[in-house]
């Protein structure tokens, strides 16, 4: 009987023989490196609480890790005598969005510069009160998220570090509005 360091060799014999097959470069950043999770946020347009037009600019994010979760509308039901609940499935939920991003000021050359003038427009576009479109292969691809609803986002200092500001964006995915025309007989 083959003992677990048998198996171990066996698996490692197993991925030498393969070729390693890399993804493809989507992008690069300023400084050339290879970029697979880029982030591009739309410009939008739209009024806030006091009735002003507020536009934004178009923001693009080399350093984005993104994570997605979906809750399931299922409404539980406790029937007297029976042990557990009956399940009724419901629908699929949105989608929860979280996004992590650094900020910087998108210079090569950035070293103890702070980003204000990103921060203040990218708070600008966290701040809408419309769905903002966002382009990302992994949203958009992978969970066909085109736009989110951003409700709450995280812009902390870090002691020692000034030319880098890490960014934490919580949303909710919208998913395009399906027009049904009815046409008049």
């Amino acid at each position: 009987m083959a003992g677990l360091a048998d198996f171990q060799r066996i698996a490692l014999a197993a991925i030498g023989e393969r070729e390693v097959i890399q993804d493809e470069t989507r992008d690069s950043s300023y400084l050339g490196t290879p970029v697979f999770g880029k982030l591009f946020f739309e410009s939008v347009l739209y009024e806030n609480q006091d009735g002003t037009s507020v536009a934004t600019i178009a923001l693009s994010f080399d350093t984005a890790i993104v994570s997605v979760s979906q809750k399931r509308n299922i409404i539980t039901t406790s029937i007297q005598g029976r042990s557990g609940t009956v399940k009724e499935y419901i629908s699929q939920g949105d989608y929860t969005v979280s996004i992590d991003i650094l900020v910087d000021t998108g210079e090569l050359n950035n070293i103890g510069k702070y980003p204000t003038e990103v921060l203040k427009d990218l708070r600008k576009l966290l701040d809408a009160t419309i769905e903002i479109p966002i382009a990302s292969f992994f949203l958009n691809d992978i969970f066909d998220v085109l736009s989110i609803v951003v409700t709450d986002y995280s812009i902390p200092q870090v002691a020692g570090q000034s030319n880098i500001v890490p960014v934490r964006i919580t949303a909710i995915s919208e998913p395009p509005e399906d027009i049904i025309l009815k046409l008049e007989e």
